[in-house]
């Protein structure tokens, strides 16, 4: 019995994260903050703060004021972070900046 009651748990759990990630219209995948952060290794403060200063738009909210993501927002996201991980990333070894 209490094998069934963590198998009904496990479900219930991966339902719920499926129907935070549930299909609205035709084919548009929204997501939850959760799975932004999860996914991008990013905090909620920096997903914050990137929408005050306008380097990610504002997302669409639900009834509840929460965000919902969809994929152009990620695309977004994908590109700032390429952007400065670039900015970042010297490249190449010291000798070969060297020359």
């Amino acid at each position: 019995m209490n094998k069934n009651r963590k198998k009904r748990k496990n479900r219930e759990k991966i339902e719920l994260v499926i129907c935070k990630m549930v299909k609205f219209g035709v084919g548009i995948m929204k997501y939850n903050t959760k799975y932004i952060i999860d996914n991008f290794k990013i905090s909620k403060p920096t997903i914050n703060s990137w929408i005050r200063q306008g380097i990610i738009d504002e997302p669409e909210r639900d009834w509840r004021g929460w965000r919902i993501w969809k994929e152009d927002n990620i695309n977004q996201i994908d590109e700032v972070i390429k952007e400065k991980q670039s900015k970042y990333n010297l490249g190449g070894t010291i000798d070969e900046t060297a020359k």
